[in-house]
C-alpha cells in the first residue's frame, strides 16, 4: 500500500498557497521564510520554530499553522500536526488543503474514523479533489473495508486516468481480496506511469510470490531494493524466493541485510525511549540520528541532528553528522557548509577533513581534496576511508605507487572494504602485474559485494591471467547483473572471442 508519499507533495505550493492571503508585517513574513528554508533544508527542528514565532506575532496567521502541521507531519508527530492543522481550518475554513492534510494526519495516527470525517469535508467542499478520493480509500483499506476502498479509487481514477497511486493503491486492494491477476495488471500500469514507486514494486513481487511466478517476482523484488536499499520487507521475501529458486547463496545474502536492518530498526526504537528520558542531551538526539541513518531515514536524522544543536550550538558531532547526510544525498553546497562549520569549531577533526576531501572529490577539485585527505590521514592514521580515498585519488592522477601504498594500508586498516579491495585489484588487472594478487583482492571483493563491478574486474583478472573458463563464468555473472553496461558487454565479447580462438 502506498506509504505517506502520496502525500507529500510539493510543499513550496502548499506554502506559496497558504501565504497568498495579505500579510503586512515584515517579521511574520520572514519567519515564514526562514520556516519554509528551513524545512526544504531538511532542519525541521528550525521549521518548527520559525513557524512557532511567526504564529506568536499573527495568532489568526493560517500559513503559520498550516506549515506548522505539515513540520509536525514530516516529523512523525501526527497529534500535533492534527491539531495545527485544526486551527488552520478554524481561521480559514474555505482552504481545502488543511481538511486533507489533518485527514492524513489522523490516519498515520490510526484515528480512522476521524480520518474518514476530515476526508469527507474536504469532498463536500471538492467532490472532484482525486487525492482526497485516494485518501480516502487508504484509510477504508486500514479498516478492512476493501470494497469502499476499491470504489473511492476508482472514483480517483475516473476523476485522474493517470493517478499512479490510485491506480497503485486498487491493485493493493485486489491483492488483499485475492484477485492476483488484475492486481499485477494494475501494478504494472501503475509503475508505467511512475518506475519510483518502491512499494509498487514490492507488492508487485508479493502478488506474483502468491501466484508462484518465481523469476517475476525476484524480478519485482530486486527493483524495489534498487530503489529502496534500505527496504527491509523486499530482503525477507526475495530471501524466500530465493530459496524457491535454489540460489542458496543469493538467500543467505538477503537474509543477512534484512538481519542488520532488522538489528538498525531495533537500535532506533531504543534510542527513541532513551531521548524521551534525556531530552535536552544532544548526545542522545546524535545517537538517535545515526541510528536513523543506519535505518535509512535521512530526514529523521536530520531532525534529531539539528535538536542536538539547538541545544547546543556548538556540538560538532551534530554537525558532523548533517554534513554527511547532505553529503549523501548530493546536496554538496549544504554538506560543505557544514563540514566548515565543524571545522571552524574544532580544526583538528579528522572526520570534518575526510568530508571535505571526498566532496571535492566529487567536484573534481583534486588540489583541494588532496590537501584535505592527507590531513585526515594525519590526524587519524587508523582512519581506513581516508587511506582508501587518497589510493583512488592518487590513481586517478596516475600516481600509481602512491595508490598501492594506500589501498594496502586501507586494507590492512579494514580488510572488509569491498570497493577498496575491488580498486586495487582493477588496478592490477589493467596494468596485467600482479595477477595472482588481483585475482584474490577481486575474490574477496565479490564474496563482502556480489556487485557486477566486482565481478566483472574478477572476470577480467581471470582473463589476464590466462584463466579463460574462469573468466567466463564471472562476465557472465555481471552481465546478468548488469545487462546495458557498454564496459561489461565488451569484456564479455573478448572473454568469449579468446575462448572460441
Amino acid at each position: 500500500m502506498c506509504p505517506r508519499s502520496f502525500r507529500v507533495i510539493a510543499f513550496a505550493i502548499l506554502a506559496l498557497a497558504y501565504a497568498s492571503r495579505a500579510v503586512t508585517d515584515d517579521d511574520l513574513d520572514r519567519h515564514l521564510g526562514l520556516a519554509a528554508a528551513a524545512f526544504t533544508a531538511g532542519d525541521l527542528s528550525a521549521a518548527i520554530e520559525h513557524y512557532h514565532q511567526a504564529s506568536r506575532l499573527d495568532p489568526g496567521s493560517a500559513a503559520a499553522y498550516g506549515g506548522l502541521g505539515y513540520a509536525y507531519a514530516t516529523q512523525g508527530r501526527f497529534r500535533d500536526a492534527a491539531d495545527a492543522y485544526t486551527r488552520a481550518i478554524e481561521i480559514d475554513p474555505t482552504r481545502i488543503d488543511p481538511y486533507v492534510e489533518l485527514a492524513a494526519a489522523l490516519r498515520d495516527d490510526r484515528q480512522f474514523m476521524q480520518a474518514i470525517d476530515a476526508y469527507r469535508a474536504a469532498l463536500a467542499r471538492d467532490p472532484q479533489l482525486a487525492r482526497a478520493h485516494v485518501g480516502l480509500g487508504l484509510t477504508y483499506t486500514e479498516l478492512g473495508r476493501l470494497d469502499e476502498a476499491a470504489a473511492a479509487h476508482k472514483h480517483a481514477l475516473a476523476l485522474d486516468p493517470e493517478l499512479a497511486a490510485a491506480m497503485h493503491n486498487l491493485g493493493f486492494v485486489r491483492s488483499r481480496q485475492g484477485r492476483y491477476d488484475e492486481a499485477v495488471s494494475l501494478y504494472r500500469r501503475a509503475l508505467e506511469l511512475d518506475p519510483e514507486i518502491v512499494w509498487g514494486h514490492y507488492e508487485l513481487g508479493l502478488a506474483h510470490m502468491k501466484m508462484e511466478r518465481w523469476t517475476d517476482a525476484r524480478d519485482a523484488l530486486r527493483q524495489a531494493v534498487k530503489l529502496d536499499p534500505e527496504h527491509i520487507s523486499s530482503y525477507y521475501s526475495l530471501a524466500h524466493v530465493y530459496a524457491r529458486l535454489r540460489e542458496t547463496a543469493a538467500r543467505d545474502a538477503m537474509l543477512a541485510v534484512f538481519r542488520r536492518l532488522g538489528e538498525a530498526e531495533e537500535r532506533v526504537q531504543w534510542l527513541k525511549r532513551v531521548v524521551e528520558g534525556a531530552a535536552e542531551s544532544p548526545k542522545a538526539h546524535c545517537d538517535l540520528a545515526q541510528a536513523y541513518v543506519e535505518r535509512g531515514r535521512p530526514e529523521r536524522a536530520l531532525a534529531a541532528y539539528s535538536e542536538a544543536i539547538r541545544l547546543d550550538p556548538r556540538h560538532v558531532v551534530a554537525y558532523l553528522g548533517r554534513a554527511s547526510v547532505y553529503a549523501g544525498r548530493r546536496e554538496t553546497a549544504l554538506a560543505v557548509a557544514e563540514y566548515r562549520h565543524a571545522l571552524q569549531l574544532r580544526p583538528t577533526s579528522a572526520e570534518g577533513h575526510l568530508g571535505m576531501g571526498l566532496l571535492a572529490l566529487r567536484s573534481a577539485r583534486r588540489d583541494i581534496a588532496r590537501g584535505h585527505l592527507e590531513r585526515a590521514a594525519e590526524l587519524d592514521p587508523g582512519s581506513a576511508d581516508a587511506h582508501a580515498a587518497l589510493g583512488g585519488m592518487y590513481h586517478d592522477a596516475g600516481d600509481v605507487a602512491r595508490a598501492v601504498r594506500a589501498y594496502r594500508e586501507a586494507i590492512r586498516l579494514d580488510a572488509e572494504l569491498p570497493r577498496t579491495l575491488n580498486d586495487l585489484a582493477w588496478l592490477f588487472a589493467d596494468a596485467g602485474t600482479d595477477l595472482d594478487e588481483a585475482v584474490d583482492l577481486a575474490t574477496r571483493a565479490v564474496g563482502l559485494e556480489p556487485h557486477a563491478n566486482h565481478y566483472d574486474t574478477l572476470a577480467w583478472a581471470l582473463y589476464k591471467r590466462g584463466d579463460l573458463r574462469a573468466a567466463l563464468t564471472a562476465i557472465e555473472k555481471a552481465a546478468n547483473d548488469a545487462p546495458d553496461d557498454t564496459g561489461i558487454r565488451s569484456h564479455h565479447a573478448t572473454i568469449r572471442a579468446a575462448l572460441d580462438e
